[in-house]
């Protein structure tokens, strides 16, 4: 709904004239609910209801019927984006959920199983499998002629994933509960070669794309498919799960190679972002609140992933690395506390605060445009 006000008024925004009905209209639209409110519908024309029978001066119970169907995909919109919000939020939470009950069973102020230690995280796949389904079955609702095979595969991968981990998930937990205390740590990783195994013939089930068709060093016409075959995380888990079994004798900071290049590059990209966020706080470009405060979110997310991420990896290493060092089971997860905390509070900010402040950008250079018309116009 957020989304669909911004693209309604910048589309009014730049039309000339059009200050004024733009303020109604959102107005009415962060003001009313879903349905309208009760001076809307009792007025002649106004608002969702607004329908009056020409003849009678009575709207007639076919047109009551008619508005208020009109009005059921509106707000079914606005439940179906208040759920996502709210599912997301609780994601995040049960990640912190879980670092803090973690950090105390490591600490020994807890002394239950690791089994339920892990409920949160399969509290939040559940969440995930439960969005899932939810959009696949509206994929599946959709017109036969659309192009649906792509996007029920892209689903169909998603719910692999939260699946084969749910299940890595439970046999690290009887692992670390001792059930099987034995079991090779490769051995626990078997979900996630069934789901790279399953994304690549995913990968080879979809429809290649019609635009851009390439061809290969003998001529023949390639299209590729979207998507990739392949997930790096796949291959890392199982690097890190033949040090952990002693396949090889390299230390941790090697083996924890490819994720400090990863950070590396977030860290260089960061300090990009940093120079032009100095230049966008000097500028101050009238009307442009909303987009100053959508970058500076950006960039605060951008830090708080590289900072984190680098903190947890590099206490991690230092700890595995030296047994007899003094890294702290806090030291390691607290700063993942940290930045999912961030995390969250930089999402309720972007879904709750930034579309408000943006559609007031918008009214407001809207206002001033139709100001200068009409002093060229005099």
């Amino acid at each position: 709904p957020a989304s669909a006000i911004l693209a309604h008024a910048a589309s009014k925004a730049g039309r000339g004239g059009a200050s004024h009905m733009l303020q109604a209209q959102l107005a009415q639209a962060l003001t009313t609910g879903p349905l309208g409110n009760a001076s809307s519908q009792s007025s002649p024309g106004g608002g969702a209801l607004g329908l009056e029978d020409n003849q009678g001066g009575r709207r007639s119970t076919s047109a009551r019927l008619r508005a208020h169907l009109f009005c059921l995909p509106r707000l079914s919109q606005r439940v179906a984006h208040l759920l996502v919000v709210v599912a997301n939020a609780l994601q995040l939470l049960l990640m912190i959920a879980f670092l803090s009950l973690l950090l105390a069973r490591l600490d020994g102020h807890l002394s239950c199983g690791y089994s339920l230690i892990f409920v949160p995280l399969w509290v939040s796949d559940a969440i995930t499998c439960v969005t899932g389904l939810s959009e696949t079955a509206r994929v599946l609702r959709a017109p036969s002629d659309s192009p649906k095979r792509n996007a029920l595969i892209n689903q169909v991968n998603r719910l692999k994933g939260c699946v084969c981990v749910a299940a890595f998930k439970a046999l690290v937990a009887l692992r670390l509960d001792g059930t099987w205390p034995s079991t090779p740590v490769y051995v626990l990783c078997s979900p996630y070669y069934a789901a790279a195994v399953l994304r690549l013939a995913l990968h080879f089930c979809k429809r290649p794309l019609e635009a851009a068709p390439r061809r290969t060093a003998c001529g023949k016409l390639l299209r590729p498919r979207p998507g990739t075959p392949f997930n790096p995380v796949h291959a890392l888990v199982v690097l890190i799960a033949l040090r952990i079994d002693g396949v090889f004798r390299l230390s941790w900071a090697l083996t924890f190679l490819p994720l400090w290049a990863v950070f590396g590059v977030l860290g260089l990209v960061a300090v990009g972002v940093g120079c032009l966020a100095l230049g966008v706080l000097l500028l101050r470009e009238p009307y442009e609140r909303g987009q100053r405060a959508l970058f500076l979110l950006c960039f605060v997310i951008l830090v708080t992933i590289t900072t984190s991420g680098s903190l947890f990896l590099a206490a991690l290493t230092r700890r595995l690395d030296s047994p007899t060092s003094r890294v702290t089971n806090a030291a390691i997860i607290v700063p993942l506390i940290c930045g999912y905390g961030v995390l969250l509070g930089c999402y309720l900010t972007f879904t709750l605060l930034l579309p408000r402040l943006l559609l007031r950008d918008l009214v407001a250079a809207a206002a001033t445009q139709q100001q200068e018309e009409e002093e060229e116009e005099e």
